[in-house]
Parts: C-alpha cells; sequence; structure tokens
C-alpha cells in the first residue's frame, strides 16, 4: 500500500472538511483522511501485487502521483503539498 502525507491551504480553509473520512472501495482503493494540524492531509491507497516493481522508487513516484490525481478529482480545486511518501 502507498500513503502520502502533505499540505492543503484548501483543506485549512475549509474546516468543516476537518472530521471528513473517504475510504473508496475500488480495486485499487483509494482514502483520504485529515491530519491533526489545520492542512495536514493524508491520502493512500493504490495497492500493487508484491514483485520488483512494487518496491521501487520508480513505482513511489507513480503511486504518489496517482494519489494525487484521485484527490483532484474529488477536490479539483484543492492544492496539495506533498511532505512525505511511503510505499
Amino acid at each position: 500500500t502507498y500513503v502520502v502525507t502533505g499540505y492543503s491551504a484548501y483543506f485549512a480553509q475549509h474546516r468543516e472538511l476537518s472530521d471528513l473520512l473517504i475510504w473508496e472501495t475500488a480495486r485499487p482503493y483509494f482514502y483520504l483522511r485529515p491530519g491533526e494540524e489545520p492542512g495536514q492531509v493524508m491520502i493512500g491507497g493504490g495497492d500493487v501485487p508484491a514483485g520488483e516493481w512494487a518496491g521501487t522508487q520508480a513505482a513511489l513516484e507513480a503511486k504518489t502521483g496517482e494519489l494525487i490525481a484521485t484527490l483532484k478529482r474529488y477536490f479539483p480545486e484543492a492544492d496539495f503539498e506533498p511532505e512525505r511518501a511511503y510505499g
């Protein structure tokens, strides 16, 4: 699985989203939840079968881009500055 944490001024401005949780059960799945600080956002999902490609830096960069693109489908006007990515 992959997870990206970062900051969004959009989420900081829209405090009504502070309790939001999105859990999309499509394959690959996607989730979004705000962090503890205003504007912190965590997005994740995008599982792939284990294999040579799954643990590479190229896979992490590709999945980071896919997760951010999915966030933008839900919130087209939201900015997102990734701070950390794990996979």
